[in-house]
């Protein structure tokens, strides 16, 4: 994950993106409405892709009360055409705070 560990954590004023493995895996099941085992291989095989380089996703959190309120990256990557598939998942939230994560990570 060398070439991509500088991308951790992104910060806009309202919102911290980290990797996943940095947030409590019980708050990750429950926002994923998985249950701890499957969560668990969820994070280990979305970090291993990172790794390879074929995906980069972080978990979302709220910096003023510290809730993990979605995730969202690329979810698909092909670096060498210089393409990929970006994304937001989790709780729906205000169109304001949508557009400050599109504006500040964009």
């Amino acid at each position: 994950m060398s070439s991509f560990e500088g991308y951790h954590p992104l910060l806009t004023p309202s919102f911290r993106f980290d990797w996943l493995t940095r947030f409590k895996l019980k708050n990750v099941a429950t926002l994923t409405n998985r249950d701890l085992a499957e969560t668990a291989d969820w994070i280990n095989n979305t970090m291993r892709s990172t790794m390879k380089e074929s995906t980069l996703t972080w978990g979302i959190e709220r910096r003023r009360t510290h809730k993990l309120v979605g995730w969202g990256g690329f979810f698909t990557l092909d670096l060498p055409a210089h393409t990929g598939h970006a994304g937001l998942e989790g709780k729906r939230l205000p169109i304001n705070e949508q557009q400050e994560i599109v504006e500040q990570t964009g």
